[in-house]
């Protein structure tokens, strides 16, 4: 008899088991569809400069449809422009888990960011350089890994070792004025003047209205006694920082 009971137990199971896949798969659509929906809300959220309700949608997204559109990379970036860095943290964990081999390389250099806006820098370092192996391993994206790895160095004190990095990046990319600058502040803290100027007036040719890379340049040219261009460049880049402190972007004002 106890036997019996097992064989009908093992058919019932078997006669409702396609009934619930249909049902889960059902949820899971459902799901997906909803996750996208957020998906949508927070993008428009965003282009509104509603940053709360941006990291409400992203964060409803990413929960229901972690694997689609990048929700979880949204979600963790939205929440470190608000400076809540531990739940960014855990929304770029959760976005690595569902990434793509080529996808990573970005996702590990936010999470460095957002490990450095932790004050954790023996971790951020280890995001860096995955962020790097991955950026060259695949297809470069935009953003070279290397760039924010060499000021992280620079700004640890290990300034020979973000030169390799920096001299590398702006090769790869001559067309990056983030690249160029960042290797000029590099070659500058190293005490090559001459060679940051060369960076850094490469980095405004390809970036005219970066008033901070003329700061930066002003001091070069002070330290070679170019006294008259590093005033000229003091003067520009002052005039630069006003104009942003003064934009709609920095007061709020429309």
């Amino acid at each position: 008899m106890w036997c019996d009971r097992v064989v009908k137990l093992k058919q019932t199971v078997w006669l409702l088991f396609p009934s619930l896949v249909v049902a889960l798969s059902g949820r899971a659509a459902q799901d997906i569809s909803a996750g996208l929906a957020a998906l949508e809300e927070g993008r428009a959220a965003l282009k509104a400069r509603n940053m709360e309700a941006a990291a409400a949608a992203f964060g409803k997204a990413c929960a229901l449809a972690p694997s689609e559109a990048d929700s979880c990379y949204y979600s963790a970036q939205t929440l470190h422009i608000l400076g809540r860095f531990d739940e960014s943290q855990r929304a770029f964990e959760r976005a690595l888990e569902h990434a793509t081999a080529q996808g990573k390389a970005r996702i590990h250099r936010a999470a460095a960011l957002n490990l450095v806006g932790l004050g954790q820098p023996e971790k951020a370092e280890i995001q860096f350089q995955a962020a790097v192996r991955s950026y060259l391993d695949h297809a470069p994206g935009p953003e070279d890994p290397r760039v924010d790895y060499g000021a992280f160095l620079v700004r640890q004190g290990r300034t020979e070792d973000a030169l390799q990095l920096l001299e590398k990046a702006a090769k790869a990319k001559p067309g990056s004025a983030r690249a160029h600058a960042e290797l000029g502040k590099a070659l500058l803290d190293a005490g090559k003047a001459q060679a940051a100027a060369k960076s850094l007036e490469r980095a405004l040719a390809l970036d005219p209205s970066a008033w901070a890379i003329r700061l930066i340049l002003g001091r070069a040219y002070l330290q070679l006694g170019r006294t008259q261009e590093a005033d000229r460049e003091f003067m520009l880049g002052r005039e630069g920082w006003s104009r942003h402190q003064n934009s709609p972007a920095v007061t709020g004002v429309r």
